[in-house]
């Protein structure tokens, strides 16, 4: 019997190749830092998304905010992360997946010379989607604007970004 609920859902699998995005147009952070979108809400009625965010150069990062509608798992692909959930502060690397809970705070800073990549997975899909686009319109990025697209977004802001100390 077929759940009523999935009826927009494809039959199918849906196949999004190395380097590809399931957007029309690139999504482009601070002029470097790609996100590409291989499973987006809209693949499942809402319920996961997973993104690929590649070319991160050390230093960046987010500040410390919070979502409560979501969860967000992310996955080390390549580099060394600075992590910060809830009071915990750790290093991930290369093969290491950390779950945030909703209403957890977190934030993170990359600490490697090389750029790194990780997977972004948001459960239920959230406008993640969303922000990411809108962050990459916008040419002169600041922290205050960075915040309230984020605020506009369903998170909120509530301390600085990770010290490297």
């Amino acid at each position: 019997m077929k759940n009523s609920t999935n009826s927009s859902r494809s039959n199918k699998g849906i196949l999004v190749r190395a380097g590809e995005s399931r957007l029309p147009e690139p999504v482009i952070l601070a002029g470097v830092i790609r996100i590409e979108s291989k499973v987006m809400s809209r693949d499942t009625n809402g319920e996961l998304s997973v993104m690929q965010s590649s070319n991160n150069p050390k230093f960046s990062g987010t500040p410390l905010h919070v979502h409560e509608d979501y969860d967000e798992t992310f996955h080390v692909l390549k580099g060394e992360i600075k992590f910060r959930s809830g009071e915990d502060v750790m290093v991930l690397r290369p093969g290491d997946t950390l779950l945030v809970p909703r209403g957890v705070p977190h934030c993170f800073t990359i600490i490697s010379d090389t750029p790194a990549d990780f997977l972004i997975i948001v459960q239920p899909s959230a406008t993640l989607e969303k922000f990411f686009i809108a962050f990459s319109k916008e040419p002169n990025m600041t922290p205050d604007l960075a915040a309230r697209l984020m605020t506009d977004h369903g998170m909120s802001v509530v301390g600085p970004p990770l010290s490297l100390e």
